[in-house]
């Protein structure tokens, strides 16, 4: 499993590949948590699922990581498109944006890489 955290224009793109285990969520969270530190404002951020070919986590893994995300305090609102390209990685990042219920993040789940991209160039009151 791997993840890489890439910054692309004005957001960060988080590419997952392999498989997704708790160790590349923790990963993840990190590489975020870092990026999060800077003192600019929070990026928005595209997760991309499409390459994992295996998940091997439970409820309890998502839980924990909407709970990381629900005590984070953003300098600003942004948005989080998730792109899920199997029913599988769709059950995934929809129990993510179920959970995820800070009044800060938007997230959404998008089945190709275009979506997400349109979405994110709106202006965040489109983002709704």
């Amino acid at each position: 499993m791997a993840v890489d955290v890439a910054s692309k224009g004005t957001r960060f793109v988080a590419t997952f590949s392999g498989g997704v285990t708790m160790a590349g969520l923790q990963t993840l969270i990190d590489r975020f948590a870092e990026i999060e530190s800077r003192p600019d404002s929070t990026p928005d951020r595209i997760v991309d699922l499409g390459p994992v070919a295996t998940v091997a986590l439970g409820f309890s893994e998502v839980a924990a990581l909407a709970r990381v995300r629900k005590a984070f305090r953003p300098r600003n609102p942004f948005r989080t498109a998730i792109v899920a390209v199997s029913a599988l990685q769709q059950g995934y990042a929809r129990m993510f944006q179920t959970l995820n219920d800070h009044p800060m993040i938007t997230v959404r789940v998008f089945d190709r890489l275009a979506a997400p991209k349109a979405w994110l160039d709106s202006t965040p009151s489109d983002s709704h």
